[in-house]
């Protein structure tokens, strides 16, 4: 069938019967050409991914719809005059279009812009539900400027950013869900925080949260709803806000002053679908005992400088010790979860965590499919020298930022394949700044055989860094990130390493190397390590292993410089 999908993809664009008969010469021809091509080129990239799901789905149909692509291809190459051309998207099926329109709204673009294409376009969109969900809710002229809307072609009071239709006020609410059938709803809110001169008119923002909470509101129809703006105080309304948001899986709010909390708790507690949920930490407290727990797979809890980080801890504590279906979290500083006071919790469906924590209490989470472990400890970890690990025995690429990695090399990480540390950079470490432990105690010698990439993020000294590399025996992508404060004697000791014969070199199967990065350059002598590196670059290439790549990011001015080419050249 691929075959197939390109010849369509091939196929001349043509303008339908009913315009033809308009164009009376060549030159509107072409220009009508011109104005289709530019209208369906944005759809190229996403007939054929559309085209497949359809004939997969419907087999039955595919010998009557494969004769008539050929059909139409024969007809497009027997023709003698642009008149007689057959447009190849009327032999589409209504529902291979719809397929087509839906992945180029997922895409993020608008639904109008199909809708503007000819009267065809317009009839199939307007009767797929699904294009027209997304609504976002202003209510000023400075968030239109924001968000760069566009005007739809022929609606003057009609704008339109991505895929969501903006509406203003509580008529244009109406106006777009009228188009959306019975589908779940995807909204995003952006309200002014106080009294705006922008704002049209002065009731406009009452008028539009009764809209989405209040009880004659369309909260039912909401299946997704964003909130990244709201009133700094909860106006007074003529009618009670809503109890909950009964068809909600998906809830995001990063804003709103304390006078919101209760009311955030009463829109969440009560519901039983909700899978995604991402909040700012002061909510938590007041979500903790929701019935949603049991049922969220997605969990983030944002960063809140005025949230109390003990009450945080408790309600993490009280709410994730509920969740058996979750699958990726996200916790804040705020929340500092696992923490001294929380239970052993098992989460067997967990596959990627991102965690503010000291390291001492990794051990009373258990994730045996946890794949991805990002940690970074709010307390120094002197003491800490090893953690107890075993709890998540899969884990595939760790992610951390510590003041001591020695708890690291002293736990069992047995399958990591991607490594990532990160110290304090604001001062150049010495070399026994670990408790007086020397670097090769530190970075145990192949402590992690199997990993592929590797970041060591530390402010320190050569030794330091020939440990770490010696950690990780077959690493093949390395970076390296010395600190931003002057290093003069940086890599003279480390790069001979990377080169000379097989058992002395570091990492012989490296194919990337990296030093520095854009926001932190390696500030070190630059004529006494550029023909080090070209010792490095010409080893590997005689010793059969050339790199692939080999980056020094310098200061003064940032320069990004390559050494090597992709056939293992030096370049000058």
């Amino acid at each position: 069938m691929r075959c197939r999908i390109s010849r369509v993809e091939n196929l001349t664009l043509v303008p339908y019967q009913s315009q033809r008969s308009k164009i009376g010469n060549p030159d509107g021809l072409s220009r009508l050409f011109s104005r289709f091509s530019t209208r369906v080129s944005s759809l190229s990239d996403t007939v054929r991914s559309a085209a497949t799901k359809h004939f997969g789905r419907h087999k039955e149909q595919e010998p009557r719809q494969t004769q008539e692509l050929n059909d139409s291809q024969d007809a497009t190459n027997d023709v003698s005059s642009p008149h007689d051309l057959i447009p190849w998207i009327d032999l589409l099926p209504p529902e291979l279009l719809a397929a087509i329109f839906q992945e180029y709204v997922e895409l993020g673009r608008s639904p109008w812009n199909l809708a503007c294409v000819c009267v065809k376009w317009r009839e199939v969109a307007l009767r797929i539900a699904v294009l027209w969900k997304h609504l976002l809710v202003i209510d000023n002229r400075r968030m239109v400027r924001r968000f760069a809307s566009q005007q739809v072609p022929g609606y003057r009071n009609r704008l339109i950013f991505g895929r969501f239709q903006i509406c203003m006020t509580a008529e244009q609410v109406d106006d777009a869900v009228s188009r959306t059938g019975s589908v779940l709803l995807d909204v995003k809110i952006a309200l002014s925080q106080q009294k705006d001169p922008d704002v049209l008119p002065a009731n406009n923002s009452l008028d539009l949260l009764l809209k989405v909470f209040g009880t004659n509101g369309i909260h039912r129809r909401i299946g997704s709803i964003s909130i990244y703006g709201l009133p700094s105080t909860v106006p007074s309304f003529p009618q009670p806000l809503i109890a909950s948001f009964p068809s909600l899986n998906s809830f995001t709010c990063t804003t709103g002053s304390t006078e919101w909390l209760p009311l955030i708790g009463q829109m969440l507690s009560p519901s039983r679908e909700l899978t995604y949920l991402r909040l700012n930490a002061r909510f938590l407290d007041v979500v903790k005992h929701g019935e949603f727990w049991g049922t969220l797979q997605d969990l983030h809890v944002g960063e809140s400088a005025l949230a109390d980080p003990h009450v945080c801890e408790i309600a993490a504590n009280t709410a994730l010790s509920r969740c058996q279906r979750l699958e990726s979290l996200h916790i804040g500083t705020a929340a500092r979860w696992p923490n001294a006071n929380s239970p052993t919790v098992s989460h067997n469906k967990l596959l990627n965590a991102q965690l503010h924590c000291h390291p001492r209490y990794l051990g009373q989470l258990r994730a045996p499919l946890l794949k991805i472990l990002d940690i970074t400890e709010f307390q120094q970890s002197t003491e800490c020298t090893s953690v107890d690990t075993s709890g998540f025995p899969a884990v595939e690429k760790l992610t951390a930022w510590t003041s001591d990695p020695r708890w690291i090399y002293g736990s069992k990480f047995s399958n990591l394949i991607s490594l990532s540390i990160t110290s304090p950079y604001h001062r150049i470490v010495a070399d026994t700044h670990w408790g007086g432990v020397p670097p090769n105690e530190v970075f145990v010698p192949n402590a992690f055989p199997l990993v592929e990439e590797v970041k060591f993020h530390v402010a320190s000294t050569d030794i330091t860094f020939i440990a770490a590399l010696e950690s990780v025996p077959n690493a093949q992508k390395i970076t390296i990130v010395p600190g931003v404060l002057p290093n003069p004697t940086f890599g003279q000791d480390l790069l001979p390493r990377l080169s000379g014969p097989e058992p002395f070199v570091l990492c012989p199967k490296a194919q990337r190397i990296q030093i520095g990065i854009r926001l932190e350059c390696l500030d070190a002598s630059k004529d006494i390590l550029e023909p080090l590196v070209q010792t490095v670059v010409d080893d590997r290439q005689r010793g059969g292993s050339p790199l692939e790549s080999f980056i020094i990011y310098w200061p003064r001015p940032i320069l990004m410089k390559e050494y090597v080419k992709h056939e293992g050249d030096v370049v000058g």
